[in-house]
């Protein structure tokens, strides 16, 4: 799970010392140049340092840039601007460091705008990428399992939800799958997708949602509603469809909350 406020406090003191670093390397540098006699070496050094600096200055905007795109969507909710930031990284990224990360950014793009076949296409292009560590595993068999349930494919929903489990608490030469996602809640709607009402209701409860994100936290209250509507449950799936609401912008789980809500309420009028 990404927690924005826990990333924002380290990466204010990465910026802190990244600073200093640069005021560092700047003034040494501008020494250099003043202290080289040859008018051939100044220009040199003048050239190097200012390619470094358009190297260093290209990094920290594409990195502006990263952190406001992941903001824009597990905070914002809002799936299209990232997707313009997105874009824009991807246009500046000469050197295609971005080119791999933005794949899993893209995976959360496509789950929040409910275009899970694309998501299915994009596991399916980029097998390598998605097997060259455990966290990537993970992701692949998670955003697989998801995308699986959004087309309602059960079988195979079923074999990635297993595929995705098994990961819990593995470990290759000594490194552990990272905690990207509640357990809880991946228990929570594989039984939900399959109707086993009780089990589904006890993950969900059992679900910690204190780290989770907005983004996150969009699409447990959705899957939770889901489960109470399938229970017969009306107040809380009303409860938890206006918390969707609430936090979900431009998320597609936005529209659709708002159209079950209306729904219900008819039905409650009637």
């Amino acid at each position: 799970m990404f927690n924005i406020r826990k990333h924002a406090f380290s990466e204010k003191w990465r910026n802190i010392i990244s600073a200093v670093i640069y005021i560092i390397f700047i003034i040494y540098s501008v020494n250099l140049i003043i202290q080289t006699e040859q008018l051939s070496s100044k220009l040199f050094y003048a050239a190097l340092v200012l390619i470094l600096i358009s190297v260093v200055a290209l990094s920290e905007y594409l990195r502006l840039l990263y952190r406001q795109a992941i903001k824009t969507l597990v905070m914002d909710c809002d799936p299209d601007a990232a997707k313009q930031l997105e874009a824009k990284l991807l246009k500046y990224d000469i050197f295609k460091a971005y080119k791999k990360t933005m794949l899993i950014f893209d995976l959360m793009v496509n789950a929040d705008l409910n275009q899970y076949q694309q998501n299915i296409d994009l596991l399916d292009q980029n097998e390598k990428f998605f097997k060259q560590s455990l966290d990537n595993l993970l992701i692949r068999n998670y955003n697989y399992f998801k995308a699986y349930i959004g087309i309602d494919n059960k079988t195979k929903a079923k074999k990635y939800y297993q595929d995705t489990i098994k990961m819990k608490g593995a470990k290759i030469k000594g490194s552990k799958v990272s905690p990207l996602y509640s357990w809880e809640e991946i228990d929570a709607v594989y039984y939900l997708c399959i109707k086993d009402i009780k089990k589904s209701k006890n993950a969900f409860a059992n679900t910690n949602i204190q780290m989770m994100n907005n983004r996150e936290l969009s699409h447990y209250y959705y899957d939770y509603a889901q489960l109470n509507l399938l229970d017969d449950n009306c107040a809380d799936a009303i409860k938890h469809l206006q918390q969707v609401i609430e936090i979900s912008n431009k998320n597609a789980l936005h529209d659709l909350a708002i159209a079950q809500l209306k729904e219900l309420t008819k039905h409650e009028k009637a």
